[in-house]
């Protein structure tokens, strides 16, 4: 095979890939979701959608990790609170 031919097969290849990534509504397998997943684990049954959720998380910016809540409402975490300035 030359070198032309391959680039050529290269970029047919790359260009359907991209085309097919690119499609949000359908799966891999052609088959189009009906539901969205919003949590990989289900939150508590209390929990209304669009409300914030606290969850415990550890603070990594100085060298000793302390305990933090950190809020999230959709998908991304909002500043973190750290609850007590203790070492875990």
């Amino acid at each position: 095979m030359k070198r032309r031919d391959f680039l050529k097969l290269l970029g047919v290849s790359s260009a359907t890939a991209v085309t097919t990534s690119c499609i949000e509504s359908y799966h891999w397998a052609g088959t189009k979701s009906q539901k969205l997943i919003p949590y990989l684990v289900p939150p508590d049954e209390d929990h209304i959608p669009g409300e914030f959720v606290t969850i415990p998380t550890v603070c990594h910016e100085c060298p000793n990790p302390c305990s933090a809540l950190a809020r999230i409402a959709v998908k991304a975490p909002d500043p973190v609170e750290i609850v007590k300035n203790r070492e875990i």
